[in-house]
């Protein structure tokens, strides 16, 4: 995980927007299905309106951080969305698509995330919320 986190935090710092803040999110998942990730990464840039989002499964399918949408909902919270394409299943052959979508809450560090599968399955959406401290 200390690898992991010294890429996105270079990454941040090589990045040209003055305004960005990145976040570190421990998280624990709602379901027995797994795709949350323990920990996710995460920098957004409001002017921007650009973010970056990195954990486990995107270090192995992508290698490095992937862009992510990004929108305001209200002066409180934000809304990122983004796509892993291929990511290989454990209990059997083929891959799928995550689809995730993650609600921050900017003044409590608080956020929820949700995976939409594609692929070849029909299980509930798996979920998880945690806590998000700023990285320094």
């Amino acid at each position: 995980m200390k690898v992991l986190f010294a890429v996105f935090a270079l990454l941040c710092l090589t990045s040209a927007a003055a305004a960005e803040q990145a976040y570190e999110c421990k998280l624990k998942a709602h379901s027995r299905y797994g795709w949350i990730p323990p920990v996710l990464l995460l920098s957004y840039d409001e002017k921007s309106q650009t973010a970056v989002v990195f954990d486990g499964i995107i270090k192995e399918v992508m290698g490095d951080p992937i862009a992510a949408r990004f929108s305001r909902r209200d002066k409180n919270s934000i809304k990122l969305q983004w796509t892993v394409k291929g990511v290989p299943l454990s209990n059997q052959r083929g891959t799928l698509t995550a689809q995730y979508s993650a609600i921050f809450r900017t003044n409590t560090g608080k956020i929820t995330v949700t995976v939409f599968l594609s692929g070849g399955t029909d299980m509930t959406p798996p979920r998880g919320s945690g806590k998000c401290k700023p990285v320094k």
